[in-house]
């Protein structure tokens, strides 16, 4: 009885990073496919409608992250939820967009660095990090998989972290080009050129493609 009990909890338990990324992304591909479509599918029905649900999305998403401690959480799902608030701020705020901007930058830098995400070194051509402390009875067909679950892991920090970096960036030019992120202190390497489908499973080894070849990512 005790333990089916646990077992319910576990399975009804709820992660507000991941809910309030979801949120997030509803949020930014309402904003970006544009009201005149959102109208056209019958999502919205004017424009007044539609600024309110991406507001809402926004809010929503902004209400389960303060859910979570950040202090305490380490999910790559946290950052990447700070970084689409950050676009979303930007482009569906009605006003004082710069000062919410630069508040949520700050926080996202640092959970970032507290996260790591600012050290994360490339792994070499055709080549997979070590996870770290493994027994050494681990078998290599476990290796190979926690290798590929950790460089997988790299690739998505990555994204995020220069996401995050960009908006650094494109916000110093109106806070006196001043930066959040030390660019001396930022010690990740870019994320390589793969497609999406190069970071699915079953995929052992990154064979990333070079800067002359573009890539949907």
């Amino acid at each position: 009885m005790g333990s089916g009990s646990r077992n319910t909890e576990a399975e009804n338990e709820v992660n507000p990073p991941w809910i309030a990324l979801l949120f997030a992304l509803l949020c930014v591909s309402l904003e970006r496919m544009g009201w005149s479509h959102a109208h056209k599918i019958g999502i919205v029905k004017d424009i007044d409608e539609y600024k309110n649900r991406a507001r809402l999305l926004l809010e929503g998403s902004q209400a389960v992250l303060a859910l979570a401690d950040l202090g305490k959480i380490r999910a790559i799902e946290v950052i990447q939820t700070l970084v689409l608030h950050l676009h979303c701020q930007q482009t569906i705020s009605v006003g004082g967009w710069e000062v919410q901007t630069a508040l949520y930058l700050a926080v996202a830098a640092r959970v970032g660095t507290m996260t790591g995400l600012s050290k994360l070194t490339a792994e070499k051509l055709g080549e997979t990090p070590k996870p770290g402390l493994l027994k050494r009875e681990a078998s290599k067909r476990v290796i190979k998989t926690l290798n590929r679950l950790l460089t997988v892991s790299h690739q998505l920090g990555r994204r995020a972290w220069w996401n995050l970096i960009e908006r650094d960036w494109t916000l110093s030019l109106r806070m006196g080009n001043t930066y959040v992120v030390n660019p001396h202190q930022n010690f990740s390497e870019l994320p390589a050129n793969l497609e999406w489908e190069d970071l699915e499973d079953g995929r052992r080894d990154f064979f990333p493609r070079g800067w002359e070849s573009w890539t949907v990512q």
